[in-house]
């Protein structure tokens, strides 16, 4: 009972925040109140870090590592098998990011109701990509690597939420760029390197605590 009262008590301050930064561009709308450039830089350096990150392990993995892991399974065409694992696991980034995007939306907790998904996101990837080398069975690969890819989206859906959750819209554009340069770049090498692209695809909406604002799909 006492959580809820405090639930409710802290959403008229939040509305009144979130309708500040709607009018004026250089409040946040977590306080309601201008970042200092030592938050900012935060934000820019942590949007940076994680989509270089996590878009250069991707890379290696799905371009490198995992093609010469398929010619180790007996029985297996390695070339249908990378049309099979790329199938499933588009349609796991797509289910996997709307639907963590909401979980997190609907999310409270004293960490926030980002940070619990993004680290839990952290730790289901990376379980299920060390289960993904581990495993010579063509059906258990592509299990192990559809996991991976629900906890890549864990993470990328409520980190891209952050923008609208805290970021005035004043910078908001600067702050995604370091994200989406990320994806340009790699689908540039992508190209280049004779692979189909994957198109990106951006949502977004208001920045309310019951809907993801912006979140990107990704897959292999």
């Amino acid at each position: 009972m006492r959580q809820l009262q405090a639930r409710k008590s802290v959403w008229p301050a939040y509305n009144a925040n979130v309708a500040a930064a709607e009018k004026d561009p250089r409040l946040s709308p977590e306080t309601g109140k201008p970042l200092d450039k030592v938050t900012m830089f935060r934000f820019g350096a942590g949007f940076i870090v994680f989509g270089l990150l996590w878009m250069s392990g991707l890379g290696i993995v799905s371009a490198v590592l995992l093609p010469m892991h398929y010619k180790t399974i007996p029985g297996v065409n390695p070339d249908a098998l990378v049309g099979v694992v790329n199938a499933f696991t588009a349609v796991a980034s797509l289910v996997a990011n709307l639907m963590f995007g909401n979980f997190s939306d609907r999310s409270r907790s004293r960490f926030g109701r980002r940070t619990p998904w993004i680290l839990f996101g952290a730790v289901l990837g990376g379980v299920m990509l060390f289960l993904t080398g581990t495993t010579h069975n063509a059906v258990l690969l592509t299990i192990f690597y559809c996991g991976c890819m629900f906890g890549l989206n864990c993470m990328i859906a409520p980190l891209v939420a952050i923008l609208s959750d805290r970021v005035p819209s004043g910078i908001r554009g600067t702050m995604s760029a370091f994200l989406r340069r990320r994806l340009h770049h790699r689908r540039s090498n992508r190209h280049h390197a004779g692979r189909p692209v994957h198109r990106k695809t951006w949502f977004r909406a208001s920045p309310s605590p019951a809907c993801s604002c912006s979140s990107a799909v990704s897959s292999p």
